[in-house]
């Protein structure tokens, strides 16, 4: 993990206490590396779950149940100031007995000012907001809110909205 990704994702974890996002519990930083050491969490990435279903569409009554869990955790990060900027299946984890969720890998989060926008380029191809791909000025929110739309468009359908044979093409 790149430095400041890594104290991107410390000093937003340090400030989070909600069940659905995985919590810090202990830093060890040497003079190599940072570890960061998080819930233990028994289960697959939501990228997975949807692998292991029929046509990778998940039930109607299960993509709710799941996407109200991943809503009220981007929900709780938004009233405290903070945008995820990558979020997606495979930072969705899916734990194995209670088939709850918990939002993970917070390398592009950010802590942001009301009001105050954004400008760095960062995130997952198919699931970035136009303004992101257009490499303007961006409000941080709406742009994990569009990241939302896909996330539960690709729950389903199993298909993303939006295809290209290259990067270039899906932008």
């Amino acid at each position: 993990m790149k430095k400041k990704a890594a104290q991107r994702e410390i000093t937003v974890l340090k400030r989070l206490e909600h069940p659905g996002i995985i919590s810090l519990h202990d830093l060890i930083d040497t003079q190599k590396q940072i570890y960061i050491v998080t819930d233990y969490i028994k289960g697959i990435s939501l990228q997975q779950y949807s692998k292991s279903v029929p046509n990778r569409v998940i039930r109607e009554n299960t993509a709710r149940r799941i996407f109200k869990q991943v809503v009220e955790g981007v929900s709780y990060l938004h009233a405290n100031n903070i945008v995820h900027r990558d979020l997606k299946l495979d930072n969705i984890l899916v734990e194995e007995t209670t088939r709850m969720v918990k939002l993970i890998d917070f390398g592009f989060s950010v802590v942001v000012c009301p009001g105050q926008n954004l400008k760095v380029f960062c995130g997952t191809p198919s699931y970035m907001a136009p303004e992101i791909v257009r490499k303007h000025e961006y409000d941080g929110k709406p742009v994990d809110i569009w990241a939302l739309g896909v996330l539960l468009f690709v729950l389903l359908t199993g298909t993303f909205p939006f295809r290209g044979v290259s990067e270039q093409d899906l932008y």
